[in-house]
């Protein structure tokens, strides 16, 4: 079972990192846009299952943290 994390980014202010625990790798990030609203973005060539992902919107991060979480619980 995939367990994912959203670890705040040390470079990048409103960024946040989705982050694989078992495997350490970071899958995606969750930015604030200019909307002031929170999206994921790929991390990596070999994500793609995070594009599904890019027209959605949330208020918080953790919005985005439950969605790719359902997805990938299962893996």
């Amino acid at each position: 079972m995939a367990t994912i994390e959203l670890q705040p980014h040390n470079e990048f202010p409103e960024t946040w990192l989705l982050v694989w625990t078992e495997r350490q790798e970071i899958i995606g990030r969750v930015r604030r846009g200019e909307d002031g609203k929170f999206g994921i973005t790929t991390h990596g060539p070999h994500w793609s299952p995070m594009k599904s992902f890019a027209a959605d919107k949330f208020d918080e991060p953790e919005g985005a943290l439950k969605i790719v979480q359902a997805y990938l619980g299962g893996r």
